[in-house]
């Protein structure tokens, strides 16, 4: 149990950030290779506010590697009318759209105004708050994310109006991922305890996988719960992994006892 709880823990610190290094450059490489896919996947939104306005992003995808540059963009202008509430202002959709140091540059642009015709550019630039790493992080999958970057990934796409439920929940059940560990071992002792000589351990092996198959679909279960706003992230990561190590020690008892 100690040492599938400590081989939780080395994978959480060390092996996660790995992996979440090598699951970002494949969604990278994806999309550049890929782009119509990726659209297909899920559209990517942006929001940057300031004192002067606020902008909504919409992208069909993500083009190229490195750098925030987007296609089919729609940009949605607010700003403050004299009570300060928000009143829409202008659209402009862009063929293409990247992230320069303090603005947006819009290729193929069109500006509708209400009331007006919309307006044909060549370029246009909209200035921006965002730099390269916090808008990447806006879109990015979970996944993607070390345990390190997701605590502060969550606070900025929060702090940005969006919903940060599934960065949330990759965050518990990562977190939680040590007890998970140690409760399948926990399981897999249980059913490995019967002597070979009493017989019956084809059986027995089936029993652990299907079990093992239990807690997964179960975990998964939780996982959609959360992300349909069901239940709270942090109850939907950490449930699977208590109700296991609790089965876990219910049936080593009873197997010992036995």
């Amino acid at each position: 149990m100690a040492a599938a709880f400590l081989l939780g823990v080395a994978s959480l610190v060390a092996l996660n950030p790995l992996a979440a290094a090598m699951n970002s450059a494949f969604e990278d490489a994806h999309a550049a290779l890929s782009p119509e896919e990726s659209a297909m996947a899920r559209r990517i939104w942006l929001r940057q506010l300031d004192e002067q306005q606020q902008v909504i992003i919409g992208a069909a995808s993500r083009t190229g590697v490195g750098g925030v540059s987007l296609k089919n963009a729609s940009f949605f202008v607010y700003v403050p009318d004299q009570d300060g509430a928000l009143k829409f202002s202008r659209r402009i959709e862009a063929g293409q759209a990247r992230l320069m140091k303090g603005y947006w540059l819009l290729t193929d642009a069109h500006e509708a105004i209400p009331g007006a015709k919309a307006l044909p550019m060549r370029t246009l630039t909209i200035r921006s708050n965002l730099d390269d790493r916090t808008a990447l992080e806006r879109y990015a999958s979970p996944q993607s994310m070390s345990f390190w970057t997701l605590p502060k990934a969550v606070a900025r796409i929060e702090e940005a109006g969006f919903s940060a439920v599934n960065y949330r929940l990759r965050l518990q059940q990562l977190i939680a991922a040590p007890v998970l560990f140690a409760a399948m071992a926990i399981l897999a002792a249980a059913f490995s305890l019967k002597l070979t000589r009493l017989g019956g351990l084809a059986g027995l092996a089936g029993m652990g996988v299907a079990c093992g198959f239990a807690v997964f679909f179960f975990d998964q279960l939780c996982a959609s719960l959360a992300r349909a706003d069901v239940v709270p992230p942090f109850a939907a990561a950490w449930t699977p992994p208590i109700l296991a190590l609790l089965s876990a020690f219910t049936l080593l008892f009873y197997t010992e006892d036995g």
